[in-house]
């Protein structure tokens, strides 16, 4: 199914929704957030997987992504892709005990500062978390004399945009050049509140509680492959944990043998959401 829906500002909001194959009166929620210039449609088969296991999953196109609203790749904040990610949970009425997230990349970022509630929106809305490849600090250089422009631009003009050069270490972008959803520049406050969001999430670490688990991709060239390892430590979750995926690009679902990643993270789902129908208190409220 599609969805359109308002966020908190009223920025209109892209989503699919895939109905679980396996029936159930009260299916537990798996919410999968994509990541920078990306959108929810490249994630389709994922959210058919999931859905064939019994999850309603669902997939929106970040704001300024996809087809959803607002300036193409701009935010003045990012704590507005979190209150978004908050706004489809509500919207869904996800029950924060038997949903799960899932970010990749940027998305990842969103996520955990979802769970580590960097936008005051109250407490985590997922009984787990799982970070794919996330974006934990960036890697890109930007020379000097862009760097300034940039600060100046954040200050007075905002949503001056700054072309991304393309990647070549991206096999999964180079093999879809043509997407018309896929853009190739950012805004300068989009680039300064990313790296605000990075330097937060360090050290917010410990405020997470939401159990954890990471999968980073081995040859990973688009976001520092040694970062997770590392913040995974700082973690306050008592369940948290890290693994490493040799010889896998960068963006984990998009992987040629997907699937097998996929296993394992529904498995490691399925021993953190349980499987029941609300209580009879919650149906009532």
């Amino acid at each position: 199914m599609l969805h359109r829906l308002s966020a908190k500002d009223g920025t209109e909001l892209f989503l699919r929704e895939y109905e679980p194959s396996v029936r159930h009166p009260d299916p537990r929620t798996l919410l999968l957030v994509h990541g920078a210039f990306e959108h929810g449609e490249l994630y389709d088969h994922a959210g058919r997987f999931f859905a064939a296991r019994g999850w309603r999953t669902l997939i929106p196109d970040l704001r300024g992504h996809g087809v959803s609203g607002g300036t193409v790749m701009h935010v003045r904040r990012f704590a507005e892709y979190v209150a978004d990610l908050r706004s489809v949970l509500s919207y869904a009425d996800a029950d924060p005990a038997r949903t799960a997230i899932v970010g990749n990349s940027m998305g990842g970022l969103a996520t955990a500062r979802l769970v580590q509630n960097a936008d005051g929106g109250g407490p985590s809305p997922a009984a787990a978390a799982a970070l794919c490849s996330p974006l934990l600090r960036i890697v890109t250089p930007v020379p000097p004399l862009v760097l300034v422009a940039g600060k100046v631009c954040r200050l007075v003009r905002p949503r001056t945009r700054f072309a991304v050069p393309a990647n070549p270490d991206d096999p999964i972008a180079a093999a879809r050049p043509d997407d018309p959803l896929r853009h190739d520049s950012v805004t300068a406050a989009w680039f300064f509140a990313v790296r605000r969001a990075v330097k937060a999430v360090w050290k917010d670490a410990a405020k997470m509680s939401t159990p954890l688990h990471v999968m980073q991709s081995g040859a990973d060239r688009v976001v520092c492959p040694v970062a997770p390892g590392r913040w995974i430590n700082r973690v306050g979750s008592e369940e948290r944990s890290c693994e490493l995926l040799p010889g896998a690009d960068h963006e984990v679902f998009q992987e040629a043998d997907w699937r097998r990643h996929a296993e394992r993270l529904s498995r490691w789902f399925d021993g953190h959401v349980p499987v029941r129908v609300r209580s009879t208190a919650r149906r009532a409220a």
